[in-house]
């Protein structure tokens, strides 16, 4: 009899795409063994010459009852296989029929082998579903092969296969995580959570934190294939840091002096660079008087007094002095939300026609500038006053993500 040992197609596979030791075999309709390829003897001893005729219960150890009183080849299961030496070796098999004669290919792989590779498979899933973590396969030019990446809807560039780190991050950014790829790739020594800050090429302005880990593939003789590398997007644990680090700051610095115009110095400090190249913090005139200031919505003179200006030597306006008081504010929705404790980012166009007043304009609006995040401080259903942290020149991210 015939023995077979050609390759199996990849349709035939049981259980995803197992390597060429999966074993397979061919049975007809009674279910004799009429096929037995190589792979089948390495999994159980026994050669082509000696099963070849067989019924293929014969070698199972422990025939389960479902499978002896089956009417038809079951499509798939798993069972105890008689070895050669005497041992067994449970595998779990998956079946279908061959077109043409009433016969049966058979494809089995030790059972172990197919727990192994379902629950990487999960891991892989759960792992690329994850939104904040990237996936992607480098080949030996560090070209991405395969990733779970989609379009980006602020960038608007899409990591997509064949494509290159340069082709999505700015050109130092993707040197610098191109340079620990390139380590790994050459030494074999794993990279674990690198900490790495990223502009997107195509959006300058926006920032993202990631934390990088990646690890050299290799073929079945060892030689690198590539580099596998898990791109964690850690922005949000950054910034929470840096907010209570910044709070922190502003605790032990403000928290020091019974001087209001010291602790509002400090407090205008801290913010710059931190969130903006500009910071103001404006005081209500009854804070210096030791009083509360009385509870008021709508337009008018708010008594608010210029206190604290960072760095004091910008080009701020020139109405813009410590101690100056500002002009009565227009009542629009704005102003309303303001001193009801609503903080507001806006650019610096929108902030002018909020004012609506040419003079108002020059006397907050910073030249340059091309956006700004007014936030009230407020307490007890009362407005102290405001901080006011602005954006100029090259700094382009008017939505404030930096962290």
């Amino acid at each position: 009899m015939k023995i077979c040992s050609a390759a199996l197609p990849a349709t035939a596979n049981p259980a995803g795409n197992f390597d060429s030791s999966l074993a397979a075999a061919v049975l007809d309709d009674r279910g004799t063994v009429v096929r037995w390829t190589a792979t089948a003897q390495d999994l159980t001893g026994f050669n082509g010459e000696e099963v070849c005729g067989l019924s293929v219960l014969k070698l199972v150890a422990e025939v389960p009852d479902e499978l002896r009183r089956a009417a038809q080849m079951p499509t798939s299961g798993r069972v105890q296989l008689r070895h050669k030496d005497g041992d067994t070796v449970e595998v779990t098999f998956q079946t279908a029929r061959v077109e043409g004669p009433a016969e049966f290919l058979v494809v089995a792989a030790p059972a172990h082998h197919v727990a192994d590779h379902v629950h990487g498979a999960a891991l892989l899933r759960a792992l690329s579903s994850q939104d904040r973590i990237t996936i992607a396969l480098h080949d030996t030019d560090l070209t991405i092969r395969q990733t779970n990446a989609g379009s980006d809807p602020v960038d608007g560039c899409a990591v997509q296969r064949a494509t290159r780190l340069r082709d999505v991050l700015c050109t130092e950014d993707a040197e610098s995580i191109q340079t620990v790829l390139r380590q790994v790739l050459e030494t074999g020594v794993p990279a674990a959570c690198i900490n790495q800050r990223v502009t997107w090429r195509h959006h300058p302005g926006r920032q993202r934190a990631l934390s990088l880990s990646a690890f050299r593939l290799e073929d079945a003789l060892g030689r690198p294939t590539g580099v596998a590398a898990l791109y964690i997007d850690d922005t949000d644990n950054v910034r929470a840091r840096r907010h209570l680090d910044l709070a922190r700051d502003v605790a032990e610095r403000v928290g020091s002096s019974l001087d209001v115009v010291r602790p509002a110095q400090d407090l205008a400090d801290v913010l710059v660079p931190v969130f903006g190249d500009l910071a103001a913090v404006d005081l209500a005139q009854s804070v210096f008087d030791g009083e509360e200031p009385a509870k008021r919505l709508g337009g008018g003179d708010l008594h608010l007094r210029n206190t604290a200006m960072a760095p004091a030597t910008a080009a701020w306006p020139a109405r813009t002095r410590g101690g100056n008081l500002i002009p009565p504010f227009p009542d629009n929705p704005f102003l309303r939300g303001f001193q009801n404790g609503t903080t507001f980012v806006i650019s610096a166009e929108d902030y002018g026609a909020v004012l609506a007043d040419p003079q108002l304009t020059d006397f907050h609006i910073p030249p340059g500038c091309h956006s700004v995040m007014v936030a009230p401080l407020h307490a007890r259903g009362l407005t102290l006053g405001a901080k006011s942290v602005w954006r100029c020149g090259r700094s382009v991210n008017g939505h404030f993500e930096r962290f």
